[in-house]
């Protein structure tokens, strides 16, 4: 019922009428008080993407608003009152917001539902709620921390020493893991890896909230709320690490890992097909594959023989070093050619230079390069022009730069260059030198 419809009851018969005509008109808007509130992503995860806010009204309803008109996208009808609710997933993807209302019940709802059934009923009245992964842990009154699964069954349960008053997630990405931050009214704050606590500290009041995200060029800060209205800001150090025992849980989770049945998957039939078919033809299975390991063998050995022949491979007995440079924009051109003896005490004689190309898209100026004698150690440069013929400004192609002796029909190094594109075009055939 509406303020407006409560107020017309109050009023006297004759007033009534007059009321009734005054605003027939405008139309009935139910005002509501807002008793829990959560952020959800919209289309991107990153941090800088557009949020939508989730709401939890006195009314029975969560709404989701759009974060820039302020419009209602989404509307969730509960049995109860929202007190606590935790936010999962994209709106425009897949979502699930996980709510605790005053009836002490859990309830789920997932984008595309309208059912929204209770999940889990709990004994006591719940203080927080937080989800990692598919995992929902609930704080309750009775100082006890309860995890279920997303089908509502409980996987663990701790007993806290006081009452719990806050809880938050705490998402360590530079050490891949995700811990659970407890606040309890002995003015405690506890860390857990499911249920192993690894670290705690005190802090000099009750925490009543907290949240752990950036803050300013920090990337891991936790942010809290005191009863006494304070406000205490704690920045994790880039080399902690989490490590914590519980003496009392060592020897009872040995038992318990040993006995746990693992989450095998179910044996599909093309599964069980393919097991058979590997079991009756194992010893031809494994002929095949060690034939085409050997033919694979033969085939690298050919190719490293072919290479070793034409000096095409970076491995040559020779002494002497080939390095080639392209110089230029085009469509004219300079190859420099430098040659090292990388001998201790031999000289190297009778050497030169040749090039090989495409004779329509380039033309050499100098396409023999006689080379003197080389002494040890020395660095030799050898320059030529090279001129694009085609009128193509995409055109590009390779030349062979051949190093060899004048006695010997096989050359002594091989270098494939890879001509850059022509940038400067020719005007009326001429070449436009730079």
């Amino acid at each position: 019922m509406t303020t407006r419809s409560k107020k017309f009851l109050t009023l006297d018969v004759d007033e009534m009428i007059s009321f009734a005509n005054i605003h027939k008109v405008a139309p009935l808007k139910k005002q509501t008080v807002i008793t829990c509130l959560g952020t959800m992503k919209k289309s991107m995860a990153d941090d800088d993407s557009i949020s939508c806010l989730v709401l939890g009204t006195e009314s029975q309803h969560v709404y989701v608003l759009d974060p820039q008109a302020f419009t209602i996208l989404a509307t969730v009808s509960l049995p109860s009152i929202p007190v606590f609710m935790s936010v999962q997933g994209l709106f425009d993807v897949e979502y699930q917001i996980t709510v605790t209302c005053r009836d002490g019940r859990i309830y789920v709802s997932k984008r595309g539902t309208k059912d929204v059934r209770p999940l889990v009923e709990l004994l006591y009245q719940p203080v927080c709620i937080e989800t990692i992964g598919k995992q929902i842990i609930v704080g309750c009154s009775d100082m006890t921390l309860h995890c279920y699964t997303s089908k509502g069954k409980i996987v663990w349960r701790q007993k806290m020493p006081a009452i719990i008053t806050a809880v938050t997630v705490i998402n360590l990405h530079q050490l891949g893991t995700t811990l659970l931050a407890v606040a309890t009214g002995d003015g405690k704050v506890a860390f857990f890896s499911d249920k192993l606590k690894v670290d705690q500290f005190e802090v000099e009041d009750v925490v009543m909230a907290m949240k752990f995200g950036r803050y300013g060029r920090e990337e891991s800060t936790l942010i809290m709320v005191t009863s006494g209205g304070g406000l205490s800001i704690r920045i994790l150090k880039r080399t902690a690490r989490f490590e914590g025992r519980d003496p009392t849980h060592s020897t009872t989770s040995l038992k318990s890992t040993a006995s746990a049945k693992l989450n095998v998957p179910k044996k599909t039939k093309l599964f069980v097909d393919q097991t058979m078919r590997e079991r009756e033809n194992s010893a031809v299975m494994h002929r095949v594959y060690q034939q085409d390991l050997y033919k694979l063998r033969l085939n690298t050995a050919r190719r490293f023989v072919e290479a070793i022949e034409s000096n095409q491979s970076p491995v040559s007995s020779s002494p002497i070093k080939l390095s080639v440079k392209v110089q230029g924009l085009g469509p004219l051109f300079c190859v420099k050619v430098e040659l090292q003896n990388t001998s201790d005490k031999k000289t190297s004689s009778n050497l030169a230079i040749t090039f090989i190309c495409d004779s329509k898209t380039y033309s050499i100026e100098n396409n023999f390069i006689q080379v003197p004698m080389m002494v040890p150690g020395s660095q030799y440069v050898f320059r030529t022009r090279v001129t694009c013929l085609t009128d193509q400004q995409n055109a590009s192609n390779s030349i062979k730069v051949l190093v060899f002796e004048l006695s010997q029909l096989n050359p002594l190094l091989t270098a494939i260059v890879s001509m850059p594109l022509c940038e400067l075009p020719t005007a009326n055939g001429t070449v436009l030198e730079v």
